[in-house]
């Protein structure tokens, strides 16, 4: 803003040494030479004789007498030396009273208008759209986190808006802050009691607080929701995950073999637990079909997985990582994928956090991975996807993180977006 008022000033200053020169200074508005202004009064002179001797004023006779002596007389006025001439100049006084208006009116009609007709804040605004542009994943998530924090106070005097603390624990997860989730969670449950979808992301959160351990609470939790809901998908999922983490590979696979035709559907969860099932099985010691069932019971339709499909407004991503930064990345670390508004708000508008043994994924992004129920990547017409390694096992982008770079898409697209983490924050 500094830059733009010091080049107004610069501007005017000029505009009124232009203007104001010409009214302090002596002015010559012409110089004219003697023999020309002597042969101009003799013409004149002799039209008003001939106007005169028409009119009967004079007789010819007269006229031709004064002709010859005015002629005589011009001769000697033009006699001037070779190489000589003697001019006339017009000169006018400087004007300073309309000097001294001009360096008044003008800067003041000029700044005037311009606060009036003009955009003051538009230098403002292009600055911080500038600012906003360039800025990193890590000051788009400090804005995002500032709006998280903006609702957790608003929820302290709203302790009852179970919407209000829906939000906020989900937000909490999807960015990463677990503590802050089991909190908000914690008394989310207060609100609503033993209701399942509750209880399950209750659960899950305190396990992703606690380094993705199931065991105690969150596996008490997964229960307690799986006896009011018994074929709740999220329930089925995470009791197959507390099953397996206690070493309990029967119970697991019930789990996962309940959940599998329900999600056919979703062809990413579907390979997802397609893969959990036969690894289970690998460890019982059980020969495996491609659909993830004993081949003795394998059922026809599920001999094969479905093709991955985007939804109506779904994009499909392929993530992998970079072979030169594989000894760089531990199998335990973060991985986000996520996609952002090409133009629009910086919150992430759908997202999914996995790990990097979960590589090369094949993921589809849609509106059920919104962090909010507002902002869903099928309102959008053109979006950025991204994908990040996070050594810190939070979303918010620091040094050392491995990332890709962003690539454009529209949601409900048939070409899947490809992304290759190959780059190092540094």
């Amino acid at each position: 803003m500094v830059v733009f008022w010091s080049l107004v000033a610069c501007m005017l200053l000029i505009a009124l040494l232009v203007i104001v020169r010409h009214l302090v200074v002596t002015r010559q508005i012409g110089q004219v030479s003697a023999e020309s202004s002597i042969l101009a009064i003799f013409k004149q002179r002799l039209r008003e004789l001939e106007q005169e001797q028409n009119a009967g004023l004079i007789s010819t006779e007269q006229l031709q007498t004064v002709k010859l002596d005015m002629e005589k007389t011009l001769l000697d006025e033009v006699n001037v030396p070779a190489g000589e001439s003697v001019t006339q100049s017009l000169r006018i006084p400087p004007d300073w009273k309309t000097a001294g208006l001009v360096l008044i009116l003008i800067p003041v009609l000029a700044i005037g208008l311009y606060f009036q007709l003009g955009q003051p804040g538009i230098i403002d605004a292009l600055r911080l759209s500038s600012v906003h542009g360039a800025a990193d994943g890590q000051e788009q998530l400090a804005t995002i986190e500032a709006m998280v924090d903006k609702l957790a106070a608003r929820l302290q005097n709203s302790p009852d808006d179970v919407e209000g603390w829906m939000m906020l624990a989900r937000s909490y997860k999807a960015l990463g802050r677990f503590a802050d989730a089991v909190t908000a969670y914690e008394h989310l449950y207060a609100l609503t009691g033993d209701e399942p979808g509750v209880l399950l992301q209750y659960a899950d959160a305190i396990a992703m607080a606690n380094g993705n351990q199931m065991s105690g609470k969150p596996a008490e939790l997964v229960q307690k929701a799986l006896a009011l809901s018994p074929d709740n998908t999220m329930g089925l999922w995470l009791a197959g995950m507390a099953a397996s983490e206690q070493g309990d590979n029967n119970a697991a696979l019930e789990y996962w073999q309940r959940l599998l035709p329900q999600i056919q559907d979703d062809a990413e969860s579907y390979q997802e637990v397609t893969r959990l099932i036969q690894g289970a099985q690998k460890d019982l010691g059980m020969t495996v079909s491609d659909a993830g069932m004993p081949v003795a019971t394998a059922a026809p339709a599920a001999a094969t997985a479905p093709t991955v499909a985007t939804g109506d407004k779904g994009i499909r991503v392929k993530v992998a990582l970079a072979a030169e930064l594989a000894d760089q990345a531990s199998p335990e670390d973060a991985l986000f994928v996520f996609a952002r508004a090409t133009n629009g708000p910086p919150m992430p508008l759908a997202a999914a956090r996995k790990q990097v043994k979960d590589l090369p994924l094949d993921i589809v992004l849609n509106d059920a991975m919104a962090m909010m129920p507002t902002l869903k990547i099928s309102s959008y017409d053109s979006v950025q996807i991204n994908a990040r390694v996070s050594k810190s096992g939070t979303p918010t982008e620091s040094s050392g993180d491995l990332v890709a770079v962003a690539v454009p898409a529209r949601p409900g697209q048939e070409q899947t977006v490809e992304l290759v983490i190959k780059s190092v924050v540094p």
